[in-house]
């Protein structure tokens, strides 16, 4: 996540410099992958120290993008339906973008449960529970 992270910003700086795209939407995928950066290094740290509530701001963000990645999605049937309003949103139309957000709200998803189990474990570690009684609950109710 930190590299994708690094490169999708050096990515914006270069569409920003060729005028590809606009400077408020460039500062806000710029500022976006810089917090990107910085819940992943929390992450890390999380992880190493044993802390689940490091983990909180992950999970928080990953919220976020597959809020952006819907409404993203949303925007980009507005746009199939009605070509002239709305342009695509990437490059080489509108099905693309679609097939393009699909893949990336399935990612997100996926993402979020990953750290929501890895934040319930080291929730349970801290209260110095087992990990295994607690799913079991879970599966119970």
């Amino acid at each position: 996540m930190i590299a994708g992270g690094v490169f999708w910003i050096i990515l914006l700086a270069i569409q920003a410099s060729n005028a590809r795209t606009t400077t408020a939407v460039a500062i806000f995928m710029i500022t976006s992958n810089v917090v990107q950066i910085i819940v992943s290094i929390l992450v890390f740290v999380s992880i190493n120290m044993e802390r689940a509530f490091m983990m909180l701001p992950m999970l928080v963000f990953n919220i976020f993008q597959i809020i952006r990645t819907a409404i993203l999605i949303i925007l980009s049937i507005v746009a199939f339906f009605s070509p002239g309003v709305a342009p695509p949103l990437v490059e080489g139309g509108v099905i693309i973008s679609l097939a393009f957000y699909g893949v990336f709200i399935a990612l997100e998803v996926w993402f979020f449960t990953v750290f929501r189990k890895c934040y319930k474990y080291l929730k349970e570690n801290e209260s110095g529970g087992s990990y295994g009684e607690v799913e079991q609950e879970e599966a119970s109710e």
